[in-house]
C-alpha cells in the first residue's frame, strides 16, 4: 500500500511540475517527464509535449524555402540564454535560421526558438518574444495578440502583426506567430520581400498562421 501511495504521489508531481527528478541530478538539468503527448494541460491550456526539440533543416515546405547559409545568426548571446533560464527554461538550446523562398520573392522566414525543459511555457514564449522584438526593432500594431487555431491543428498559435523599422528608415508590416509547450518555444516572422506590405495594407494573419502551423510540424521533432 505504501508503495502504491508513493507511486501515486510521484505521478501527481510529474503532471503538476513536469517531473519527479532530473536526468542527471544537476540543478539546471532537464526535468525527466512521464507525460508525453498527453494533449493539453487543462489548468493552463499549454500542450504537454515532453521530449520534443527543434531541428532546422536545409529546406522547408517541400523545397519552397531554402535556408540562407550567409544570414548572420541572431539571438546567440549569453544575455538571451540567461533570460530564458530566468524564465524557467532548463538547459536552453537556442535555434535560429533564415529561409528564403524560390526566386527570393514573398518574404524571407526568420525562425527563432529554443528547446529544453519549460517549467512555465507561457513565460518562456513571452520572454523569447521580448528578446526578439529588441533585435528586430519591431513593435506590435495592436496591444493584444490573437490566439489562432488553424484548421486541422490541435495546438494554438499566438499571432500578431508588427512594424519593422528597416535600416532605410522605411517601416513595413511583418506577421509573427509563436507557439510554446513544455519542451519548445519558437517564433516565425516573415520579413521583407513582396509578401510584406507598407503601413496601411492588410495581411491575412489566419493564412499566415496556417503556414506557421505546417512549419511547426516540420521543425518540431523527437
Amino acid at each position: 500500500m505504501k508503495r502504491m501511495i508513493l507511486l501515486a504521489s510521484c505521478l501527481t508531481a510529474v503532471m503538476a511540475a513536469a517531473g519527479c527528478g532530473t536526468e542527471n541530478g544537476d540543478a539546471g538539468a532537464r526535468t525527466a517527464s512521464a507525460v508525453e503527448d498527453a494533449g493539453t494541460n487543462t489548468g493552463t491550456g499549454t500542450p504537454l509535449n515532453a521530449g520534443l526539440r527543434l531541428a532546422l533543416p536545409d529546406t522547408l515546405g517541400a523545397g519552397q524555402y531554402t535556408r540562407d547559409a550567409t544570414a548572420p545568426p541572431p539571438m546567440t548571446n549569453g544575455e538571451a540564454v540567461q533570460a530564458l533560464i530566468t524564465a524557467g527554461v532548463g538547459n536552453p538550446v537556442l535555434m535560429n535560421a533564415v529561409y528564403r523562398p524560390a526566386g527570393d520573392t514573398g518574404g524571407a522566414l526568420r525562425i527563432d526558438g529554443a528547446y529544453g525543459a519549460l517549467s512555465d511555457p507561457a513565460k518562456a514564449r513571452d520572454t523569447l518574444l521580448q528578446i526578439l522584438s529588441k533585435e528586430d526593432h519591431s513593435t506590435p500594431v495592436e496591444r493584444t495578440a490573437r490566439t489562432i487555431l488553424p484548421a486541422g491543428a490541435t495546438e494554438p498559435l499566438v499571432c500578431q502583426i508588427v512594424v519593422e523599422k528597416k535600416s532605410t528608415q522605411a517601416e513595413v508590416l511583418a506577421p509573427v506567430c509563436a507557439w510554446t509547450d513544455t519542451s519548445t518555444t519558437a517564433r516565425v516572422l516573415r520579413s521583407g520581400g513582396t509578401g510584406n506590405e507598407i503601413i496601411g495594407a492588410r495581411i491575412d494573419l489566419d493564412a499566415y498562421a496556417a503556414q506557421v502551423d505546417r512549419i511547426r510540424t516540420e521543425i518540431r521533432v523527437r
